[in-house]
């Protein structure tokens, strides 16, 4: 077998592909295992709009249903439980019947309690890898978020669960860069 052959390189970007693929599932089933408790009553999407909300206070359940990819009907639910739960209040946003979401004070302590797991979650992973490895997987997932951020509702999909504040810094954030945040 010739090394560096078209059939290698396929080869080895098939592998490369399965592999993300597996890890990303994986990653996801960890993030899910930390974000959602059922004895905080957080489950699915719950999480992840607390985080949205606590980022970006004053969403309408429109934009909350587009940033978690879900239908109207489905984000409205949503919104139902959150209220329902003492997480989130609804006011008026001043643009006609439209209501603007905000989190209560313990919505806001929720929230942070979700980017604590997650945190965690993911800095166990990280902790796998040396110093390294550890800013090479830095550079590698920074490039591949900024190439799949399409525009600011990609963006902000992509970013739904994240610590923001963590890409505040020199480099800043990939994918606000990508479209230009």
């Amino acid at each position: 077998v010739i090394s560096g052959t078209a059939c290698d390189m396929t080869e080895s970007y098939s592998k490369a592909a399965n592999l993300l693929g597996a890890l990303a599932l994986a990653v996801c089933d960890r993030l899910r295992e930390a974000t959602e408790h059922l004895d905080d009553g957080l489950a699915a999407s719950e999480p992840a709009a607390l985080v949205t909300l606590a980022h970006y206070p004053g969403q309408s359940i429109l934009t909350l249903g587009r940033t978690l990819g879900l239908t109207h009907s489905g984000a409205v639910r949503l919104a139902d439980r959150l209220e329902a739960s003492g997480l989130v209040r609804r006011a008026p946003s001043g643009r006609g019947r439209t209501l603007a979401l905000s989190l209560t004070q313990r919505g806001r302590s929720a929230a942070m309690k979700v980017l604590a797991r997650r945190q965690a979650a993911v800095e166990q992973l990280a902790g796998m890898l040396d110093p390294g490895e550890a800013a090479a997987l830095e550079r590698l997932a920074a490039r591949l978020l900024a190439g799949i951020t399409t525009d600011r509702g990609s963006a902000h999909r992509i970013c739904r669960l994240c610590d923001e504040p963590l890409c505040v810094g020199e480099a800043g954030c990939p994918v606000d860069q990508a479209v230009g945040i």
